[in-house]
Parts: C-alpha cells; sequence; structure tokens
C-alpha cells in the first residue's frame, strides 16, 4: 500500500477516536450533572425529612411537659456549650439565663413577655442531638412567659404572633394569641447558632425572614412559612410549627381556616372559601383555604 495513503488512513482513524472519545466524556458528563442533582434533591428532601421528625418529637415531649406540669416549659439557652460549667445547655431556664432573650414588648392583645431560646431537650428528656436540625443548628423555641408557670397559666393568654409569609395575615387564631412556636431557621443557616454555639451567617433583620432571628427585636412576632417561595431577600425557607388555639402547625393544602376581612384571603396561597359547616364565622372574618 501507498506509504502516504496508509499516514491518511492512520489520521483518520485517530481522528474518530478522538471525536469518539470526546462524545464518550460528553455523555458521562451529562450522566454525572444528573446524578448530582439528583443526589442534591435526595438530600435536600432527607434534611427536610430529619428536621419535620425531630420537631415533631419536640413538639409531643413540650405537650407531655404541659400535661405533666400544668405549665409550658422555659426555654434552654440559644448560646450556652455543651459542656457549659454553669450547666445551662438544654435545661429548663428562666429568666435572666444568658443565651435567653426576652425583647421588651409584644404584639399581642394580651400584653406580657416572650421568652426566646432553643429547646431543654434535657429537661424534655430528649436526645442533645434533638436540639439541633438536619443542618446542625439549634431549634428556636419561642414560649409566652406567663404560660411557663402554673400561677400564670391561662391557655387564652398567649401571646404570640405568627404570620403567613407575605408578613400580612395572623394564622395563628386568635390573631397574636399562640402559646408557643418552633422554628428551624433552614439550610441557609440566617441567623443560627450551631450545636457549637456559635452564629453562622448573621440575621438580615431588614427582611420578613429576618422577624425569626432578631431575637432582641422580634417583639414576639414571628413569619410562618406557607411557600417556600420568592428569590433573593424574599426567600423563604424556614420550617416553623406553631401552637395555639386555632389552627396550628404547617397549614396543609385544603385547610380552611379564619381570616380578618378586610384585607380578606390575600395572603399567599390562600383563597376564599365556603363555610365548611363549621360555627359561624365571628363578625368582621371570613374564611378562606389553603390551594
Amino acid at each position: 500500500m501507498n506509504p502516504e495513503l496508509k499516514k491518511q488512513i492512520k489520521e483518520i482513524q485517530a481522528g474518530f477516536s478522538l471525536i469518539e472519545m470526546l462524545i464518550v466524556l460528553l455523555i458521562g458528563g451529562i450522566i454525572m450533572l444528573g446524578a448530582v442533582t439528583a443526589l442534591k434533591v435526595y438530600a435536600e428532601a432527607a434534611a427536610s425529612a430529619l428536621t419535620h421528625a425531630r420537631m415533631a418529637a419536640i413538639d409531643n415531649a413540650i405537650g407531655q411537659y404541659q400535661l405533666q406540669n400544668g405549665h409550658y416549659p422555659f426555654p434552654a439557652s440559644l448560646k450556652a456549650p455543651v459542656d457549659d460549667p454553669a450547666g445551662h445547655y438544654g435545661v429548663v431556664g428562666a429568666v435572666g439565663t444568658p443565651g435567653i432573650f426576652r425583647p421588651v414588648a409584644v404584639n399581642s392583645p394580651n400584653g406580657g413577655r416572650v421568652d426566646i431560646g432553643t429547646v431543654p431537650t434535657r429537661g424534655l428528656y430528649l436526645q442533645d442531638e434533638d436540639m439541633t436540625d438536619a443542618w446542625g443548628d439549634r431549634f428556636i423555641y419561642a414560649v409566652t412567659e406567663k404560660l411557663t408557670a402554673s400561677a400564670t397559666y391561662n391557655p387564652s393568654k398567649g401571646n404570640i404572633c405568627v404570620k403567613d409569609s407575605t408578613g400580612i395575615q395572623d394564622v395563628a387564631l386568635p390573631a397574636c394569641q399562640a402559646y408557643y412556636v418552633l422554628i428551624s431557621l433552614g439550610a441557609d443557616r440566617v441567623g443560627a447558632y450551631s450545636s457549637g454555639s456559635t452564629i453562622g451567617r448573621p440575621c438580615n433583620a431588614a427582611t420578613l425572614e429576618g422577624q425569626n432571628c432578631k431575637y432582641n427585636l422580634g417583639k414576639g412576632k414571628f413569619i410562618m412559612t406557607i411557600l417556600k417561595s420568592g428569590n433573593g431577600a424574599n426567600t423563604f425557607d424556614d420550617i416553623v410549627i406553631f401552637h395555639a388555639a386555632g389552627p396550628q402547625g404547617l397549614a396543609p393544602s385544603g385547610m380552611t381556616a379564619l381570616f380578618a376581612s378586610p384585607p380578606g384571603c390575600v395572603a399567599k396561597g390562600w383563597v376564599p372559601a365556603a363555610n365548611p359547616g363549621q360555627l359561624t364565622p365571628p363578625a368582621g372574618t371570613i374564611y378562606c383555604q389553603k390551594q
């Protein structure tokens, strides 16, 4: 065979090999990208599930504590390290305990104070790890102060405001009279204290989500994420559970609740609903349904 022809054939074969290799690499990259994306989605779902499970366990333990003691537990210190020499880690605290915040005023018609700290896991006979969410940050536990003592316990005297993710509509009923809230500050970890008692990303008090982590300025008002939505400063990833005389917890799809009218069903994800056959709504309120 002509040497020049043989040379050309080899060059063509080499070219095909390079193209084939590039195609294989491209396909492999696409597969890898899909696998990484799927893994990320799975990890997010797993973290959310773990956080919800721990919050449910805490919520149940708080309920048991109330049944046994006739009042809710006081928060534990948000700042106390695990080996705190003063013994504040995970125990039921008291007014004046370092790392427990006590806003000057609240927005409730009942008046009084709200105490903000973390879950007193040791006082509730929970594991230390139950104090933190899936991202390793301590849950926020805020409670109406009057409900933490038998002498002042009155289930009609909740003091905490819980708003929807627009910051407009009251979700707790009666308005601004929730008993307590549990909050995970979510994957963005803004304003959260880690298991090592240090705060990571500073709280951005200028955002609605910042209501949940500006502990000294919150004045008993918290924002409940009904839907994870928005971008930038308007993104919510906090997980909130609350207890009040009315509907409790994260609002499920199809839930019907009372809202003030006006403004009516303007909260994101809520639409007007017919009377569901319950008691006649109080004057000035209407029924709204969660989409």
